[in-house]
């Protein structure tokens, strides 16, 4: 986890060219980086609490859920819908 954070501090080192490349796969490494330090330790503790089945389930209809509502918002929000015009941030 301590390598993934330092990441952050080489990209003050980078060209601006060279960081706009880097950008997209940086936050998504932050953001897996993220994931597997807080979801992951808590998978086993719900495995245990019920059967396995059902919390693969669980896993798989939280992640649909936020994927749609992210995939939603997204179109919904940046002007890709013709009736919403407005491109902006939240």
């Amino acid at each position: 986890m301590s390598a993934i954070a330092m990441i952050g501090s080489i990209t003050a080192l980078l060209k601006d060219q060279t960081l706009e490349r880097l950008l997209l796969p940086l936050i998504s490494l932050a953001a897996a980086s993220l994931l597997g330090g807080a979801f992951f330790p808590m998978l086993p503790e719900g495995v245990r609490s019920m059967s396995p089945l059902t919390a693969a389930a669980w896993v798989v209809t939280g992640f649909s859920a936020f994927l749609l509502m992210e995939q939603h918002l997204h179109y919904r929000c940046f002007g890709l819908d013709p009736r919403n015009q407005a491109t902006g941030s939240l």
